[in-house]
């Protein structure tokens, strides 16, 4: 199936008049709502189900696996598959591009120190926003021509972190384009400084970082929800000597 570019808007973004602060974290947030998650693997509105997950009468499911999927509509085929998740793969990937966009903007327009603190509340680290950044900007720039961008926005970093030499052999090695897979650029990287370290990859460096951060809060929740126990059992007991 022949893989199409990631439609990207290069136009001013329409939340420029929006106002500064908190404002620019709700917007942040709303391009990912939706998008599936730990949290959320179906996507939608947290809290509720993205999806029916209800079944007809005559279709059965094996005891060790979950109905994801509504029966109507359901994709059937292999190529029924492949065109359901990578129409929802670009989508995601052009909200990236997005989230880049919008955190461009608001480092431009909220006081100093603030664009941290901003990003501290987000669900990414500092390093995934700089990366995110610097991608939005290159396409925006037409550093890398939005037609012929990489379909991942990592790999688009990739491309736009190289020098301008760098970029213009890529280029000419048919690099730039939409379907380029990250190992043909890791490839190209290390063929071109001398054949650097296989683990040069901040792209990975980025997601185990997220990784760490993920386990860090996992273990804050269960610290919380371990004294929200506490605490009620304490209220509860409170409670019934006042009665008695």
């Amino acid at each position: 199936m022949a893989k199409r570019p990631l439609p990207i808007d290069t136009g001013s973004s329409p939340s420029s008049s929006a106002p500064a602060g908190q404002d620019v974290i709700s917007i942040l947030r709303s391009a990912t709502a939706g998008m599936p998650s730990l949290t959320n693997p179906q996507g939608g509105a947290v809290g509720r189900s993205a999806v029916p997950t209800s079944r007809l009468p005559s279709e059965s499911t094996p005891s060790n696996s979950i109905e994801i999927l509504p029966p109507e509509g359901k994709p059937e085929s292999v190529a029924d598959y492949v065109t359901t998740i990578s129409r929802l793969y670009d989508e995601a990937e052009e909200r990236f591009v997005q989230i880049g966009r919008h955190l461009i903007e608001a480092k431009a327009r909220l006081q100093h120190g603030e664009w941290s603190k901003m990003v501290a509340l987000l669900p990414f680290s500092h390093r995934t926003a700089t990366m995110l950044m610097t991608a939005a900007r290159a396409i925006t720039n037409r550093t890398i021509a939005p037609e012929r961008a990489p379909r991942s926005w990592a790999n688009v970093y990739l491309l736009a972190s190289m020098s301008d030499e760098e970029r213009k052999l890529a280029d000419e090695r048919d690099l730039i384009r939409p379907d380029v897979t990250r190992r043909e650029i890791l490839a190209f990287r290390r063929q071109v400084s001398g054949g650097g370290q296989v683990g040069d990859d901040p792209v990975a460096d980025a997601m185990d970082s997220v990784a760490e951060e993920i386990a860090r809060l996992l273990q804050e929740k269960a610290r919380i929800e371990a004294r929200l126990a506490e605490l009620q059992g304490s209220r509860v007991a409170e409670t019934v000597e006042a009665d008695n």
